[in-house]
């Protein structure tokens, strides 16, 4: 049975105007598997889930050198590159990126949304509190229960003090937090 055992926002240092990008995510799964780089985009719907994707490359023909497949030259030898290169999808579309990890069924897609979406919100209420401490590149103990607090160092520097900070683990409601509770207890 997957569940999110832990979810954890970075929020952009600055919002360009007309950006959807909200924050980027990183999950851990069943407490032993992290997903790391989904970001969480304004849609016409709505945030959502985006997962994880790299740009397209191939080789120049001329001095086999990769390049992005929207290049219209190679950054080397500055041979044209041929613009019908680009794959394209079944709709016609010219496929850029490639999904490095992606839901295979809708369960698993919404199962990602309500646990992400939440723990979204619930970051851009702590950034607003003074002393915000941001958690996304802290290290993480996976042996750890996943319901219990993190310690973090205090951002101005004095070692040896610490302050607990929570890292969002799902709400009261949300039914993968109680399956994970029930699992942690079995391990």
């Amino acid at each position: 049975m997957l569940f999110i055992s832990e979810v954890r926002i970075k929020l952009p240092r600055t919002r360009c105007d007309g950006s959807p990008l909200l924050a980027y995510a990183k999950v851990v799964l069943n407490r032993a598997l992290a997903i790391q780089d989904l970001r969480v985009i304004e849609g016409a719907k709505g945030p959502f889930v985006s997962m994880p994707s790299r740009k397209m490359t191939d080789h120049c023909p001329k001095c086999d050198i990769k390049n992005h497949m929207d290049a219209l030259y190679c950054i080397v030898c500055k041979h044209p590159l041929d613009p019908e290169r680009v794959p394209r999808d079944d709709r016609g579309r010219q496929k850029l990126y490639v999904d490095l990890v992606f839901p295979i069924n809708q369960e698993t897609r919404e199962m990602f949304n309500l646990a992400i979406i939440p723990a979204y919100e619930y970051e851009v209420m702590l950034a607003e509190q003074p002393g915000y401490v941001c958690t996304y590149d802290e290290p993480q103990d996976h042996c750890e229960d996943p319901l219990t607090k993190l310690l973090l160092v205090q951002p101005n520097g004095e070692s040896g003090r610490r302050r607990p900070r929570t890292v969002w683990k799902g709400n009261t409601q949300s039914p993968f937090v109680h399956k994970a509770r029930r699992l942690s207890l079995r391990l």
